[in-house]
């Protein structure tokens, strides 16, 4: 493992590494950042670079083709520029998001998206009246301190999936 160093500012460094997980295999950013440490990362340091339009259309695809109706609301957490929610809003969900980054909620608004500032925590989840489809996370769950919980915490704005009709 060699480590990395994501971000420097000030006095504060925030040395890391990927490790994959023995009983899932997700690969994540250990040690984890705190959700204070990522506040501080997010308004301080990213910028967007490029973002490959066929990337995202890879996505989507994947999305749709694994979903027995494209249809539906949808939440992105981690919206980053709105590209992903732009293209599932072509697909024809209703989409929204929540992005940490000032840059990112304002590019996004950019293209006609409700996106939101802030975190997908606890206090996100308790103030939202809103009950999704879907719960999209893209390039987010590796980063987050404690992904089981921001699991759950996506299962309780999740609708609970409907049992079939039965035959009269």
């Amino acid at each position: 493992q060699t480590d990395f160093r994501i971000w420097t500012q000030g006095d504060r460094e925030w040395k890391a590494h990927q490790v994959v997980c023995a009983r899932c295999g997700l690969i994540y950013t250990n040690p984890r950042p705190s959700e204070e440490a990522l506040k501080d990362f997010y308004d301080a340091y990213l910028r967007f670079g490029e973002i490959s339009e066929y990337f995202r259309k890879k996505q989507i695809d994947f999305l749709c083709h694994n979903l027995p109706s494209v249809q539906g609301k949808l939440l992105d957490v981690g919206a980053f520029d709105g590209s992903f929610l732009d293209l599932a809003r072509q697909r024809g969900f209703e989409v929204h998001g929540i992005e940490p980054t000032e840059e990112g909620v304002l590019e996004a608004k950019g293209k006609d998206l409700d996106v939101v500032r802030g975190f997908f925590n606890t206090e996100y989840v308790d103030v939202i009246t809103e009950c999704y489809d879907i719960v999209s996370m893209l390039h987010t769950l590796e980063h987050v301190e404690d992904p089981l919980d921001f699991v759950r915490l996506a299962l309780k704005v999740t609708k609970p999936k409907q049992a079939p009709a039965q035959p009269a």
